[in-house]
């Protein structure tokens, strides 16, 4: 059985010694740093104990989100599909681990809950010492059967209604899902009732698809409500660990067994094509050769969904390492462009003209090298709309990432701010809505608000947007935009002296200004820089 690594905050030392005290006697071996030796040096052992454990169990509280130990620890089991999440204190995890389940156990005292069996659920299927971690004897042949063919899995749809029989239904759809996409030649689908055994699990969708030997994952959930039903589902690329589509259903319940077969020819017809596509794709062109570069870019991406300055550094490095194994690595690139975009937009750099010309230097490199990839195209309008130049541009790349993907998440969220910077927030909120619908859980969730909030403030929505701005804040300090659209919208809503905290709070001042400056309409702009003049007595 492999060991279970317990990461957690000094302060939450009696919790952390109580769970892995629980965890032995449920028969695995716990390492937590109270076991550290006395000879070797504290860094090389918690590396080389976080590689060997199979599954590391994190401990989120208040204090716990602040240690960077905490969060390096999470981030390395993170990216190597063994993370188990529980919060002591109800404490949501900080970014990324948000976009992760993470078990309640709050006022937990040792006894029976349904949060503590879940958690040891994730744990004995992650060592393998659970019934749930013991593959289904068909999955030894899964690979082999469809070694030929795509692979996918329909998983148990999530009854989000709770206890109302919907979980009956949810089975039928999935069903009659698998069955349909059983008839496309193209497709290796595993059974259903296989797949029925990660019913409310929470491990990550990587690890499931590993488990269960496919490539790609259907998952989705049912909520029925008067006669109505939604069905929601999404396509998961398992070894990339990326959605690559969703969509929703809404119908009415008069025919049952109509709405699921009509439900399940819609969706197995797009997830055929959609899966032939990303197949021909990942066949012709890949985006590095090098799995070191990937690896590389993995980490730079994970740094960059947070607006830190720390972060962004960490990922300017290693998007240039990954660059200098593939000089063709466009992904890489774009990253590059965009992390220096951010430094030169909240001028944290020693000399933000640098960041500016590194900024276009990237983005050029990288829409020669794929000047008709979503994420490339997504991104370099971001980055143009976060230093103020060139709408024109920035909107011919996000029109053509609509038309290439306008189910995608990312590019969802570059088009609201690209509405934004040409004072659109009609379709702006429109984006921002269709992107948080899209990935709900989002570790920019903190830059979908914020756009979200700026549209509401446009369009003179100020008690909206004040609950919207006031949550991306807290999520992402740091980000500009939200701490002057939460300043400007409480000046307009007559709260002098709370828009005046906000605004003082707002490093460096000067940043305020800049992203005022995003917005090309010169009367807007103008109206948002004199409304900040009230507020700050020498605005930059």
């Amino acid at each position: 059985m492999g060991s279970v690594f317990v990461s957690y905050a000094r302060a939450d030392d009696a919790q952390a010694r109580a769970i892995a005290e629980r965890l032995r006697q449920q028969g695995h071996t716990v390492w937590r740093d109270d076991q550290l030796p006395a000879h070797r040096a504290y860094a090389d052992v918690i590396e080389e104990r976080l590689h060997a454990a199979a599954a590391v169990v994190v401990l989120w509280s208040a204090s716990a989100a602040k240690s960077q130990w905490v969060r390096a620890e999470a981030d390395t089991a993170r990216l190597a599909g063994k993370l188990v999440q529980l919060t002591l204190d109800g404490t949501v995890p900080p970014l990324p681990f948000n976009q992760i389940h993470s078990v309640d156990l709050t006022g937990w005292t040792g006894g029976e809950h349904a949060g503590w069996r879940q958690a040891t659920e994730s744990v004995a299927a992650l060592v393998g010492g659970g019934a749930k971690a013991a593959r289904p004897a068909e999955l030894k042949h899964a690979g082999l059967a469809g070694q030929n063919r795509a692979s996918i899995a329909v998983l148990p749809f999530k009854d989000l209604a709770g206890g109302t029989g919907d979980e009956l239904f949810a089975d039928g759809v999935v069903e009659e899902i698998a069955t349909v996409l059983s008839r496309f030649h193209t497709l290796f689908v595993l059974g259903a009732s296989t797949s029925r055994v990660y019913r409310g699990s929470t491990l990550p969708l990587p690890v499931i698809a590993r488990e269960l030997g496919v490539r790609y994952l259907l998952d989705g959930s049912v909520r029925r409500a008067g006669g109505k039903v939604r069905i929601s589902v999404s396509l998961v690329d398992g070894e990339a660990g990326m959605q690559i589509w969703a969509d929703r259903f809404d119908d009415s319940l008069a025919d049952v067994f109509e709405l699921q077969d009509r439900i399940a020819n819609s969706v197995a017809s797009v997830i055929d094509a959609t899966i032939e596509a990303v197949e021909t794709r990942r066949a012709i062109e890949r985006p590095t050769g090098s799995p070191d570069a990937y690896e590389l870019f993995l980490q730079a991406n994970a740094a960059t969904m947070s607006w830190d300055r720390d972060d962004m550094a960490r990922a300017i490095f290693a998007a240039e390492q990954a660059l200098e194994l593939d000089p063709q690595f466009a992904w890489a690139a774009i990253i590059l462009a965009m992390s220096h975009a951010v430094f030169y937009h909240s001028q944290w750099g020693d000399d933000p003209e640098v960041n500016r010309r590194e900024a276009h230097k990237y983005l050029n490199l990288a829409l020669r090298l794929r000047d008709d990839d979503p994420y490339v195209l997504a991104h370099g309008a971001g980055v143009l709309v976060a230093m103020g130049e060139d709408l024109p541009t920035a909107q011919r790349l996000i029109d053509r990432g609509m038309q290439l993907n306008s189910g995608s998440a990312l590019t969802r969220l570059y088009a609201g701010w690209v509405a934004i910077a040409a004072s659109r927030p009609d379709v702006g909120l429109e984006n921002f809505e269709e992107s948080l619908r899209l990935d709900p859980h989002s570790a920019r969730r903190y830059a979908l608000l914020s756009g979200k909030g700026l549209c509401l403030f446009a369009l003179g929505r100020h008690e909206e947007a004040h609950a919207v701005l006031a949550e991306s804040t807290r999520l992402a300090p740091d980000h500009t935009p939200a701490g002057v659209g939460l300043a400007l919208c409480l000046a307009a809503m007559g709260r002098t002296e709370a828009a005046r905290d906000v605004a003082a709070a707002l490093q460096p001042p000067s940043a305020a200004a800049r992203a005022i400056g995003v917005i090309q309409d010169k009367a807007q702009r103008e109206a948002m820089l004199g409304l900040l003049g009230t507020i700050l007595p020498t605005p930059a």
